[in-house]
């Protein structure tokens, strides 16, 4: 039964997931676990919905808790570690690469979905602000433009590195960003980012 429960909780998951992809920049809500149950931490719960044994990740190291997350992939979903230029999913559970993700699979011209997908653990995602947006995004599933909101605990760099990995799209990577309070944010690699100042 348990069991069930967690299985229908990613599949929600999943259709979140969908449907931050096909709409760049509009916030989402991951589905809360029953309430008898632990809540997962937002992270492990995308890890859940998207990573099973026939795929490869990588969690950007950093910190303690990066490495209690990523015990927690391997047990949930017995996906495997790969290297982050192999990886078909990066987890950055701190906002900051490093410069790893210049380094993802990007895809071929054959391929371009063979690229990896990149998930970012950020403080906060929030679609109201007065301050100024990071930038403005143009793409499929965006009607002229949309504001990118500013993310809280995502170092400004990561977004200049994802526009230089994607400018030759169909090549490049997607990525999906998740605060601690389960809203998740969408750029899939079609999408084109241009900074404001």
């Amino acid at each position: 039964m348990l069991y069930k429960s967690k299985d229908l909780l990613h599949q929600k998951t999943f259709r979140v997931l969908l449907q931050a992809m096909c709409h760049p920049g509009e916030i989402q809500t991951l589905p809360n676990p029953h309430a008898e149950d632990q809540p997962p931490h937002p992270l492990l719960q995308v890890a859940g919905a998207i990573l099973d044994h026939e795929v490869t990740h990588y969690v950007i190291d950093g910190v303690q808790e990066n490495s209690m997350l990523e015990q927690g992939i391997q047990h949930d979903t017995k996906s495997l570690c790969g290297l982050p230029e192999q990886a078909d999913f990066i987890f950055i559970p701190d906002g900051n690469s490093n410069g790893h993700i210049l380094k993802a699979r990007r895809g071929s011209p054959e391929y371009p979905d063979t690229s990896a997908t990149i998930v970012y653990g950020v403080r906060s995602l929030t679609a109201h602000t007065d301050g100024q947006p990071l930038g403005y995004m143009k793409g499929p599933g965006i009607r002229e433009r949309v504001a990118l909101p500013p993310i809280t605990g995502l170092d400004r760099a990561e977004i200049l590195q994802l526009i230089e990995v994607n400018k030759n799209y169909p090549l490049g990577v997607d990525a999906i960003f998740v605060d601690k309070k389960g809203k998740v944010l969408a750029i899939p690699r079609s999408t084109s980012i241009e900074m404001t100042e």
